[in-house]
């Protein structure tokens, strides 16, 4: 039997949880689950039935759009079960569409490609013109006075993919390609075969974001920050980027409400427009400014695509941070080996929030790369392949972050 989206959401958010079977590698098949799980089956059921309604049942949620509102809706919904304090932090901004789909031919053959999230489009004949090769990626310019009028990145995980282009909409567009396609582009270097892109967008003023931020009050205000982005490129579902990674703040929530008596205020924020410039990120900032609440915030913690594979990757310059995560896997004897760098950790959605001066850390992580990272941004980064141990994992070493930063 089908359904329409808001009856499988409606069906799924009220179901009981059901036998698990767990396959090899720690793939898992569950069905839905209903309430705060309360141990790893029931996480791992929780995950994969909002990983169905949010990423299954809506589809793509770009920021903006009315799947994203959807979407933003049910997080709100997750974090009123346990938390006291949820709120919605909504802005305005300028909306970018694409009408159709972005097209290439090199010569007389049809390459996949995308257009960048924000990029300005061609004409609405589209435009012709040479390839050229600049740095890791193409340029496509005028055959005579050599003027630029495209730029071509390539995806070095898979097939063409989206990037942001919304920090500057004046420039040329950007079109995406796939690795696979590079042999055929440097032919076309070589021989000045005519290259012919279009791709037709709108950009409107109507934009709505919406970021969602769960509370839990701590004895002091001194505040623990958590960050997910829940929006999704326009081209891809984003089950492991960013989905996987908001449910897992999420069930952190759920955890950290359920033990009570924090001595630190616990914030969660499900962000928007991350892919889009970091439009929620930077709106929230402002607003923890303007409140004059910013100066509270010790630990900023930023969680982006936690389930690329097991291996947590931690990206900081604070020694503390480091020593905390790399004692969590010791202690509980965790069979992953995280990967430390040393650079900021106020990046992406955690780098507007660089005046607090708090310590801070962008998690991401790595190794299923061949299984995974092909997908991103793209329409197969679907609920069947998030691999739930990276989550359940990512869950256990930050719900312990959580309680030992607690007793510093």
């Amino acid at each position: 039997m089908k359904y329409s989206r808001k009856e499988f959401i409606t069906r799924s958010a009220g179901a009981l949880l059901a036998p698990i079977a767990i396959g090899a590698g720690g793939w898992i098949n569950a069905a839905p689950v209903a309430g705060i799980p309360r141990n790893a089956a029931e996480r791992n059921a929780y995950t994969r039935m909002l990983l169905d309604q949010l990423c299954t049942a809506i589809g793509p949620r770009a920021t903006g759009s009315e799947h994203y509102a959807a979407g933003a809706a049910i997080i709100h919904g997750e974090f009123k079960k346990s938390l006291p304090v949820v709120d919605y932090d909504d802005y305005a901004f300028d909306r970018w569409e694409l009408i159709g789909r972005a097209g290439m031919e090199v010569g007389k053959q049809e390459i996949e490609t995308d257009l960048a999230f924000g990029s300005r489009g061609t004409p609405e004949n589209g435009l012709s013109g040479i390839l050229s090769r600049q740095d890791s990626g193409f340029i496509v310019v005028h055959p005579e006075n050599k003027e630029l009028l495209a730029n071509i990145s390539v995806n070095k995980y898979g097939r063409s993919i989206p990037v942001d282009r919304s920090t500057d909409p004046t420039l040329p567009p950007l079109f995406g390609v796939g690795y696979r396609d590079v042999p055929l582009l440097e032919e076309a270097v070589q021989s000045g075969s005519p290259v012919r892109l279009h791709a037709q967008v709108r950009f409107s003023s109507d934009g709505k974001g919406i970021n969602v931020i769960g509370r839990l009050p701590g004895k002091q205000p001194d505040e623990i920050l958590f960050l997910a982005h829940a929006d999704t490129m326009y081209t891809t579902p984003g089950a492991i980027d960013n989905t996987a990674s908001v449910i897992v703040m999420m069930m952190l929530a759920h955890e950290a409400a359920k033990r009570g008596n924090h001595k630190h205020t616990l914030t969660f924020a499900a962000t928007d427009g991350e892919e889009y410039g970091l439009l929620g990120a930077k709106h929230y900032a402002k607003v923890r400014s303007a409140t004059d609440t910013m100066k509270n915030i010790r630990y900023v913690i930023n969680f982006d695509s936690l389930a690329w594979g097991p291996n947590l990757w931690v990206n900081s310059l604070n020694d503390e941070i480091k020593m905390i995560i790399r004692s969590i896997h010791s202690d509980l004897g965790l069979k992953s080996y995280p990967r430390f760098e040393s650079n900021d950790g106020f990046s992406m959605d955690s780098a507007p929030f660089r005046p607090s001066e708090a310590r801070a850390a962008h998690i991401n992580s790595r190794g299923y790369d061949a299984q995974t990272l092909p997908r991103y941004h793209r329409a197969d980064d679907l609920p069947q392949h998030v691999p739930l141990d990276c989550t359940e994992q990512a869950f256990r070493v930050f719900d312990e972050f959580i309680q030992r930063v607690d007793r510093l």
